[in-house]
């Protein structure tokens, strides 16, 4: 009777073994999008029913390029224009979570640099790429700030939002195929090269308290150029006033007396700023251009170029010193 029994659980065992092994493959399919999915448990005795509410399904056109052996964010014009930001810098922080948006610290002209950044590194380890092309760094050296000190990032706002046709963004390390400048990712420029059209708009916005009005015009305009080339230019002006979030400071020059105002400072006749010292961009205007030409089946000519011009403005709160009748001097002795 054992011995049935073992023989029995053997053969059943042999026969699921073959069944697994001839069963077809099966491969996943993806669901289509749903907007919510509802799922009821049966009751099991325990009391009311659990239920489960999916609120997102990832799925329809996906940003991210799925069958790349690393991670790579393709975003359109479209997607670009849909931030309702100004400045690649905002929309790109906007859209990719991954990177970040550091300020070069301090005063004077390095402060209006915009550079990106990803996974908090610095943006000296980001490569800028222009049409596959390494873009220039900034010649502005980070030399007042602990985060980032000493770096020449790029100034990817120097480049025209209008002019762009996508972005593709590499998250990850690609410093083997580029260089050292490409440790914690890639991103690369396209510039739009639709030969024909034009496109106009106008932005702007402020805050609700203590100003930092916004105010950028975008213009672009392509024309066919030979058989199957093209030629394609745009223009940006924006004009972005200063922010002061801070309380003005007390225009005093001599020191406290007894937690009080010295009297003689209401017959000081001085000059003072109130605030604190302030920096930042205030005028650009960015322009390019985007040609191709073919010559022939196999050659094609092509140029590209960017030109910006800056305006930084910088503000210091600053007093004019007391007068010598009012600086304490020592008293002479016999």
């Amino acid at each position: 009777m054992l011995t049935d029994i073992i023989m029995t659980s053997t053969s059943r065992l042999l026969a699921g073994v073959a069944l697994a092994t001839f069963a077809p493959p099966a491969f996943a399919q993806e669901a289509p999008p749903a907007a919510a999915t509802t799922l009821t448990t049966p009751d099991t005795g325990g009391g009311a029913d659990d239920t489960i509410v999916v609120t997102g399904v990832r799925g329809g056109q996906a940003r991210t390029v799925a069958d790349s052996p690393v991670p790579i964010d393709v975003i359109s014009r479209r997607e670009l224009q849909a931030t309702g930001r100004t400045g690649l810098k905002e929309i790109l922080g906007n859209i990719v979570p991954s990177l970040t948006m550091p300020a070069l610290g301090g005063g004077g002209t390095s402060a209006s640099v915009k550079p990106i950044a990803i996974r908090g590194l610095s943006g000296d380890y980001l490569l800028v790429l222009v049409n596959g092309k390494r873009r220039h760094t900034t010649s502005l050296i980070n030399n007042l700030s602990r985060i980032s000190g000493g770096s020449t990032p790029v100034d990817i706002d120097l480049i025209p939002t209008n002019a762009v046709g996508r972005i593709e963004v590499l998250r990850d390390g690609a410093a083997a195929q580029y260089g050292s400048d490409a440790v914690s990712g890639v991103i690369n420029i396209i510039l739009d090269d639709a030969p024909k059209g034009g496109r106009f708009s106008i932005t702007g916005g402020q805050q609700y308290s203590k100003g930092a009005p916004l105010l950028q015009t975008d213009l672009s305009y392509g024309t066919a150029l030979g058989e199957g080339g093209f030629f394609r230019a745009a223009v940006e002006a924006k004009y972005h006033d200063r922010a002061d979030s801070s309380a003005d400071a007390v225009p005093r020059i001599l020191p406290l007396v007894n937690g009080q105002p010295d009297p003689r400072e209401a017959t000081l006749d001085h000059v003072y700023a109130g605030g604190y010292g302030r920096s930042n961009r205030d005028k650009m205007i960015n322009g390019s251009y985007n040609a191709e030409l073919p010559v022939g089946d196999t050659l094609r000519l092509y140029s590209f170029s960017t030109l910006s011009y800056v305006t930084s403005g910088t503000r210091a709160a600053r007093i004019s010193p007391p007068p010598p009748a009012l600086v304490a001097k020592p008293t002479p002795t016999a």
